[in-house]
């Protein structure tokens, strides 16, 4: 999830619903937006970014 002003509300969250969580922080997201933002690119980017920093 990249970490905005609700990320950490939302992680919590989702965490009690027994959702493994991870914050990224939006610099490290940055560099792979490949075109406009909308929630399903912006996914996909996110799970990129998470699959190759671990």
């Amino acid at each position: 999830m990249e970490a905005c002003e609700d990320a950490h509300y939302m992680a919590r969250k989702f965490s009690e619903m027994r959702h493994k969580t991870k914050l990224i922080p939006p610099h490290f997201v940055q560099p792979f937006v490949k075109i406009n933002k909308n929630d399903f690119f912006e996914a996909e980017t996110i799970c990129e970014v998470t699959s190759s920093h671990q």
